[in-house]
């Protein structure tokens, strides 16, 4: 049922659960979805000017070949519909503060945070939702914490030009993006007509 609002839906539903569940000590430190633009100049943008932050950057999607090919979806009225597309969503964990020791505590908060939901159920997803019912009942999505060889790790932070910060990374698996497009059905082929040119002397 998850529609082209899932990636956005798991995006602010890791936000939430972040910026919700805040112990007092963290209380006062921001957490926000992060673009690549925001990391030109620190992290003044998302902060309002302060040095402490929790960010995620959703910086790669990729399709999940494990659950390809998906079969047609059939809608509440019986209407078969186009498969729905799996996709992987790779984020970026980052926490910063000026205090080295802090920013270690706050990692590993969060880290114990999304370690306690690797599962994302339906309910929890749609609460985040920025429409109604996003996903089904059924439906859910797995995270796990995916770190990333050291190459690809310095990679990424290379591209992002800011100075190294403390984090990680994380997968969300098999999203489901469903189609409204009507997968139309045929006959099978009973006749086939072959045609032939006029014989040449």
């Amino acid at each position: 049922m998850a529609g082209t609002q899932a990636i956005a839906t798991v995006s602010k539903t890791l936000r939430g659960l972040l910026e919700e569940g805040r112990p007092a000590e963290f209380a006062d430190i921001p957490v926000a979805l992060l673009r690549p633009v925001d990391f030109d100049n620190g992290y003044a943008k998302v902060t309002d000017g302060t040095e402490k932050g929790f960010g995620l950057l959703l910086h790669r999607v990729t399709p999940n070949t494990a659950r390809r090919p998906q079969t047609p979806r059939v809608a509440p009225d019986g209407t078969r519909l186009r498969p729905s597309l799996p996709v992987d969503l790779h984020y970026l964990l980052a926490v910063w503060h000026t205090d080295v020791a802090i920013s270690q505590m706050m990692l590993g908060w969060a880290m114990r945070v999304l370690e306690d939901v690797s599962l994302l159920p339906a309910h929890l997803l749609n609460h985040y939702a920025p429409v109604a019912g996003v996903f089904g009942e059924e439906e859910g999505v797995e995270l796990v914490c995916d770190p990333l060889a050291i190459a690809d790790w310095l990679g990424l932070w290379d591209k992002l030009k800011p100075h190294l910060v403390i984090g990680t990374t994380y997968l969300a698996r098999a999203v489901l993006l469903d189609s409204n497009a009507p997968l139309h059905s045929y006959g099978p082929v009973l006749e086939r007509i072959f045609p032939f040119g006029e014989a040449t002397p």
